[in-house]
């Protein structure tokens, strides 16, 4: 969860993380017919696809009814991000609905507060998504500070606050205004290895954490919750990683109760990535058991413009799913009003109470396009195997010093479940410079190549002239050119 408005130095300039301002405008920009190409660079999809995408999701808004306050504006914002393409919804269990007790027999709960919370769950079940829970914080009395701000839980509190965790999870489960069902994966910790005073937060030691999920998963599977997958340990970057899942104990650690696996699902937040390579060859690569990204936003190491936390956006989101091969991705928040002057570079739509003027950003339009497009468990990731551009990064040989440069992949694919009826490419040009990229690996029975760019101008991404697939005499794969203006992102949907 990431709340705070940071100053990051990127090259010589400082740029303000928070918001976002605008790059020049250029003029719209269609892609030429590919016959007009004189030179250009090519890439090389590679001859097998990669995981399974499964999910897409956001946290849509604070609270139980996080688009109350919008009026007319929150309406609109809602039906836009309930009809974006996502899969899932990630929220928190709120440990205000917490009461009193230590056991799961004498917990009690704000019966109100909760049920308003189911009712969130089912607004998106109706919409067709499924749901995920993390918890910000333990409640404030099973804390050394006794505050949902920082600090840790209390080592006297540990089997308290899984009786919690339990007790809530059965009153979902037993609910007669729930239809929702129980969540797909619960995660007992939000971001352990950090704390802050400024939000609901909390930090662990590794052997504390892991001693909470072992034993929830236990409570889970005694009380007949076996069906919530345990998944962690969402901790704020890959770097804290393999401290809470015990290095090349992680076995051990993920025996948990009963014989069932304490840990189900990997599941992190990417606001550091430099530490990929360990937990892909570690964890990712070694455990099979499918990958989460709950949690992603802050887009701001190409400048602060809009269209800078577009493209940065898109290569961050590339690098998740290629140099790690997670499964499931999920934006940070969707909706919040503030009086912010420019767009929010953590949400995705920004509501002004002054001016009551809702800003959708250009990251939800380009979201919305792949989302809508590649749709979960009928898509796989498709990395490219080579390229003779020099500035689009495919894979891990093309990554420079971390963290000074994070991890990014600017070109990258999809291919539909059955290989020959559809596939994506994704380009994020940050260069300021306009690219011709030839790109070879389709099959032959291809000859539509549709566009969508992303720039400086508009809001919505911007449909360029379909252009052609063929497949060269005496050549066993087909090929297509894209042009990608500077400064944009591509979408190539391919038939």
């Amino acid at each position: 969860m990431r709340m705070l408005c940071w100053a990051v130095v990127f090259t010589a300039a400082v740029i303000a993380a928070c918001t976002s301002t605008r790059e020049a405008t250029a003029p719209r920009r269609f892609r030429p017919s590919f016959q007009t190409v004189v030179d250009s660079d090519s890439a090389w999809l590679a001859t097998n696809r990669s995981q399974q995408i499964k999910g897409w999701g956001l946290y849509p808004g604070g609270g139980p009814f996080p688009f109350s306050v919008g009026g007319a504006n929150g309406v609109r914002a809602e039906s836009l991000l309930y009809h974006m393409g996502a899969t899932f919804m990630r929220d928190q269990l709120d440990p205000q609905i917490y009461e009193s007790g230590s056991t799961i027999a004498d917990i009690a709960l704000n019966n109100s507060a909760i049920n308003d919370y189911i009712v969130k769950w089912d607004t998106a079940h109706k919409y067709g998504m499924s749901y995920i829970l993390s918890v910000w914080s333990p409640p404030a009395s099973m804390k050394a500070n006794n505050s949902l701000d920082g600090d840790s839980l209390k080592t006297s509190s540990i089997n308290a606050y899984v009786a919690f965790l339990t007790a809530a999870m059965l009153y979902v489960k037993n609910s007669s205004i729930n239809s929702a069902g129980l969540p797909v994966a619960f995660s007992v910790a939000n971001e352990p290895d950090i704390q802050t005073s400024k939000y609901p937060s909390t930090i662990y030691s590794p052997s504390t954490w892991q001693e909470v999920a072992d034993n929830t998963r236990g409570a889970f599977n005694f009380n007949g919750l076996t069906s919530i997958e345990s998944f962690g340990p969402e901790t704020s970057n890959y770097d804290s990683v393999s401290s809470f899942l015990g290095g090349s104990t992680f076995p051990s650690i993920d025996g948990g109760f009963f014989d069932d696996s304490a840990i189900r699902a990997f599941a992190f937040h990417t606001y550091g990535q430099c530490s990929y390579q360990d937990v892909e060859t570690n964890f990712v690569g070694k455990y099979p058991r499918d990958s989460w990204v709950t949690e992603f936003s802050r887009a701001f190491y190409q400048g602060s413009s809009e269209i800078a936390n577009t493209i940065d956006m898109t290569g961050a989101l590339g690098a998740d799913l290629v140099l790690v091969p997670n499964n499931y991705w999920a934006w940070w928040r969707g909706y919040r009003t503030d009086t912010l002057v420019n767009m929010d570079t953590e949400t995705l739509m920004l509501d002004n109470p002054k001016t009551n003027q809702l800003t959708v950003s250009k990251r939800f339009y380009t979201l919305r396009k792949l989302w809508q497009t590649v749709l979960p468990t009928m898509w796989y990731a498709w990395p490219f195997a080579s390229s003779t551009d020099p500035d689009l990064r495919i894979n891990s040989m093309d990554q420079k010093m971390c963290p000074t440069n994070l991890p990014r992949v600017d070109l990258y694919g999809f291919q539909s479940a059955g290989g020959n009826h559809e596939s994506v490419v994704v380009v994020s040009n940050y260069t300021t410079h306009d690219k011709w990229l030839k790109v070879i690996g389709f099959p032959t029975s291809f000859t539509t190549q549709q566009a969508y760019i992303s720039d400086t101008t508009g809001g919505d991404m911007i449909a360029q002239a379909p252009s052609t697939v063929w497949t060269p005499a005496g050549q066993t794969v087909a090929r297509t050119v894209l042009y990608i203006p500077h400064r944009s992102v591509n979408i190539a949907i391919l038939h």
